[in-house]
């Protein structure tokens, strides 16, 4: 699948990219996002993201969780990125918390929001 824009503004819900699924272009939605394939441009949504997969591209959203996969890009995230399992992450974090359980592979420089200011 090639795309070079999704908008899922209209709809209350979730948006899941399956398992053998590429998106080629960028995410703007106010859903929450599962990607479990693979996208090719940024992720923009104010839900929160759950990586299963691989992410090229800057993502923005409220919470993310990586679960497995990989994702080379910025993060900038509301409130708290949690990783799970990832094989590698490389990026700048811009975050309020951050928990690494486990990642093979973590090239990234971490800033964290001042939550009194």
């Amino acid at each position: 699948m090639n795309t070079n824009f999704i908008n899922n503004n209209t709809s209350i819900g979730k948006t899941h990219i399956s398992a053998g699924t590429v998106i080629t272009g960028n995410i703007v939605s106010d859903d929450d996002i599962t990607v479990k394939g693979k996208v090719e441009g940024n992720i923009v949504t104010s839900g929160d993201v759950i990586i299963d997969g691989h992410t090229q591209g800057d993502i923005k959203a409220k919470c993310l969780t990586v679960e497995s996969g990989t994702i080379k890009g910025k993060m900038d995230i509301e409130d708290k990125l949690d990783i799970v399992n990832a094989d590698k992450i490389e990026g700048d974090i811009f975050t309020n918390v951050i928990t690494v359980k486990a990642c093979s592979n973590f090239t990234s420089s971490i800033k964290t929001r001042n939550t009194n200011e």
